[in-house]
């Protein structure tokens, strides 16, 4: 049976990659804990201040 799978991305694009890499490892996850009725998963990437990148001396 197929997990239901909500992603969601933060702070960061949606990556065609990420996602199917989180879908291979839910349904590695649902073959050994039947029991999952869905699955809810975050990827956030940290906030970064547009100042963040430049030197300041």
């Amino acid at each position: 049976m197929k997990v239901p799978l909500e992603i969601a991305f933060k702070n960061l694009e949606h990556s065609d990659a990420a996602e199917a890499v989180i879908r291979e490892r839910v349904d590695k996850l649902a073959k050994f804990a039947r029991e999952i009725i869905s699955c809810r998963v975050a990827v956030e990437a940290p906030h970064r201040s547009p100042n963040h990148d430049v030197l300041q001396y």
